[in-house]
C-alpha cells in the first residue's frame, strides 16, 4: 500500500477534485451528496502557545481552546450541520473539543476515538519549539524532517516513558505497531487505514462524519480529497478551523470554510501551490 491515503467515492471512481461553495446549502453539481464530512482541527493549548511542537504529546485545551470550540458549535448548530457520528484521535484536545462541540449542538453522541487520526510522531522533537529543534539537530535536518515525506525525525527509544507504548491510552493497540516516529508518509499509511475502518463506510452511507483531529493529520486528508496536496497546507493552520466537505457525485466538494480563513483556503485552492507553512504546531 502507498503512502498516500486513498479516497474511494462510492462506484470505485477516483475523485474529481475540491470546488469551492458559497453555503452549506449550495449545490455545486447535480445529483445528490452521498456523505458529508465535517473536519475540525482541535481547540488551542498551552503548547500552542509556546510553539512547541506536539504530536504525540497529551496537552489538555485552554481556556481559549474550550472557547474555540464552543465557537465553532455554535456555527454548526446556526447552519443546521449536525454529526451523524464523531471520530476523534486518541488525544484529549481532540476529544475535550469533540465533547464541547457536541455540548453546544445539543445532541447526544458517542465519541469513537482512534489511534489512526492521532497527528505525525514527531519522535524527539516533541516538546521543542524551531528554534530549539534547530539548535539541537540544525536548521537543514529540521526543514527536511518538515517537507519530505519519506523523511523521519529521530524516534523516542522504546524505553523512554514517552514513548507510546508506555502509555494506557494505547493499551488496546499492539505495541510493535505504536511508532516512536513517523514520516509523512508512514502518518499518511496510518490514516489511510483510518478512513477506510472509521469514516468512509459511514459517509458512503450518507452520514455526517465530524472528524476532529490535527493539523497534518487533516491536511492529509484534504489533500487527497482535493487531488491538491500542496494546497492543503492552507488549511487548518489555526487551531479550531474547520472545514465541511460534502460529495457530490464522485466528487468532494468544499461547501463551507471556517469564517476566519474562507477566503485564503478557496483562493488557494484555485489557484496551485500554496507556501508550506513555517509556523505549525500541533
Amino acid at each position: 500500500m502507498s503512502g498516500r491515503l486513498v479516497a474511494r467515492p462510492a462506484h470505485g471512481a477516483t475523485p474529481a477534485g475540491v470546488e469551492a461553495c458559497a453555503t452549506v446549502e449550495d449545490s455545486c453539481d447535480e445529483g445528490v451528496a452521498s456523505g458529508t464530512l465535517v473536519l475540525v482541527r482541535h481547540g488551542r493549548t498551552a503548547w500552542n502557545d509556546a510553539n512547541f511542537m506536539t504530536g504525540w504529546a497529551n496537552p489538555a485545551l485552554s481556556a481559549t481552546g474550550v472557547r474555540d470550540a464552543r465557537s465553532l458549535g455554535g456555527r454548526l448548530r446556526r447552519a443546521g450541520v449536525l454529526p451523524t457520528h464523531v471520530v476523534t484521535s486518541r488525544s484529549d484536545r481532540a476529544i475535550e473539543t469533540a465533547g464541547v462541540i457536541i455540548e453546544e449542538l445539543d445532541v447526544a453522541l458517542d465519541i469513537r476515538t482512534s489511534w489512526y487520526w492521532n497527528e505525525r510522531h514527531l519522535g524527539m522533537l516533541q516538546g521543542l519549539d524551531r528554534a530549539a529543534a534547530c539548535l539541537i539537530y540544525g536548521r537543514e535536518r529540521v526543514r527536511e524532517w518538515k517537507r519530505r515525506r519519506d523523511a523521519t525525525p529521530p524516534h523516542l527509544p522504546l524505553g523512554d516513558p514517552r514513548h507510546p507504548r508506555h502509555d494506557a491510552r494505547y493499551r488496546d493497540v499492539d505495541p510493535r505497531a505504536l511508532p516512536g516516529a513517523e514520516s509523512v508518509a508512514a502518518m499518511a499509511e496510518r490514516l489511510a487505514t483510518g478512513w477506510r475502518r472509521d469514516v468512509e463506510p459511514l459517509v458512503e452511507g450518507g452520514a455526517t462524519v465530524m472528524v476532529v483531529g490535527h493539523c497534518h493529520s487533516l491536511r492529509e486528508l484534504v489533500a487527497t480529497l482535493a487531488v491538491t496536496p500542496s494546497c492543503a497546507n492552507a488549511s487548518f493552520a489555526r487551531p479550531g478551523d474547520s472545514i465541511i466537505l460534502r460529495r457530490h457525485g464522485d466528487a468532494w466538494t468544499v461547501v463551507e470554510e471556517d469564517p476566519r480563513r474562507a477566503r485564503h483556503v478557496a483562493r488557494s485552492f484555485n489557484d496551485g501551490p500554496c507556501p508550506i507553512l513555517a509556523t505549525d504546531r500541533d
